[in-house]
């Protein structure tokens, strides 16, 4: 009987996560080491990207370059029951600072860019997402910028969450 009760509060407790309506965002995006305000378009060609694994670090990803700017961008299939919701993109830990942009329009941003740079090396990026906005489709373009040592997304959370859940869940904390 106690074994019942405990297991019982322990999937009370979780219930909240369990539940969440979430979408793990893709592992292989595109990437480009070169800064272009088009690619934050909705739509513009990649056929010079490479594909890479997120989250990783440049270093990781062979790149070793410093005060410079590269560019994401990934497409995430929206599930039908996330569909006409406010969401919270996750968009990881980025070194140093960010400019995302989603089907061309700027989400938000972390961190400054040149000239007068400030990293936010350390802060995971979480980013809502209007439901006017939300598309079965959605474009991902993430504009990167690293001022010393490695640069790029490399960890956190990269996942879409209904704001209504993530609400409730910083509400729960």
């Amino acid at each position: 009987m106690m074994r019942r009760i405990i297991f019982m509060m322990a999937v009370l407790c979780s219930s909240h996560f369990v539940f969440a309506q979430t979408a793990t965002l893709p592992s292989q995006w595109k990437f480009i080491m070169k800064d272009d305000p088009t690619f934050k378009s909705e739509v513009t060609d990649e056929s010079e990207w490479s594909e890479v694994m997120v989250p990783s670090g440049w270093t990781k990803l062979g790149i070793n370059k410093e005060r410079t700017i590269g560019w994401y961008r990934v497409r995430v299939n929206v599930p039908a029951n996330m569909m006409n919701k406010d969401l919270v993109l996750f968009a990881g830990m980025i070194d140093d600072a960010d400019e995302t942009y989603l089907n061309g329009k700027l989400l938000g941003s972390t961190g400054q860019f040149p000239p007068n740079d400030q990293t936010a090396w350390d802060t995971e990026r979480k980013y809502v997402i209007n439901k006017a906005l939300v598309k079965p489709v959605l474009n991902i373009a993430i504009r990167v910028y690293n001022g010393i040592g490695d640069g790029g997304i490399y960890g956190g959370s990269l996942l879409l969450m209904a704001k209504a859940d993530y609400d409730k869940q910083v509400a729960d904390q």
